[in-house]
């Protein structure tokens, strides 16, 4: 459950749909993104100002309205009754601590200030994003997670598979990758790992 359906919900709730469970949010009015969420059936909207009950049957809760007692009443509440609470930027009336998260593809990276600064947390998040965390770093890991299967069963052993996974990333698979595409990248990867095979001592 978020109460508060302004920017601070809106990105309490683009967290935790990632978790793929079930979230209402509680708010009289909602931003532009909460509604589309909700217009998808992704979000349950309930169009009123926080209740006690609104704890009911939840597990985790968070506060993040423009009114810091209402935030801190939801973390009370939730310590209480043994629930997972959190006051938006309020770190000591927290019992948990939402991270800035980074996601591309199967990676996933979170960044913590331990409630200290969640602005600075969202700062590094957006420089890992633009400058190491890109569009192509995610299709990179998709694509060797598709090669794993084929890569274990040529390969035996833990320390020779890891060494090939490491020589993968310093050859030119990854820029083809990126510049030529996945059908030249699987070709590269194939021609890589059938020389690969005939190089590890049996």
């Amino acid at each position: 459950m978020v109460a508060g359906g302004g920017f601070v919900g809106t990105e309490k709730v683009e967290v935790l749909l990632h978790a793929e469970t079930h979230i209402t949010v509680v708010s009289p009015v909602v931003a532009a993104q909460m509604r589309e969420w909700i217009d998808a059936g992704l979000v349950h909207w309930v169009p009123r100002a926080f209740q006690d009950s609104d704890l009911e049957g939840v597990f985790v809760a968070v506060g993040a309205t423009n009114d810091k007692v209402v935030n801190r009443r939801i973390y009370e509440l939730s310590e209480a009754q043994g629930k997972l609470g959190n006051s938006a930027d309020d770190p000591f009336y927290c019992n948990f601590i939402m991270s800035a998260i980074c996601r591309r593809g199967p990676i996933q990276i979170a960044i913590s200030s331990a409630g200290c600064s969640p602005a600075l947390a969202q700062r590094i998040r957006t420089r890992i994003e633009q400058e190491i965390l890109t569009e192509a770093m995610g299709e990179l890991c998709e694509f060797l997670g598709s090669w794993r299967p084929a890569v274990r069963e040529a390969i035996d052993g833990f320390l020779a598979r890891k060494a090939f996974w490491e020589d993968v990333l310093d050859s030119v698979v990854p820029g083809i990758l990126e510049g030529e595409g996945r059908s030249a990248a699987d070709l590269a990867m194939r021609v890589f790992l059938d020389h690969y095979k005939d190089t590890v001592p049996a």
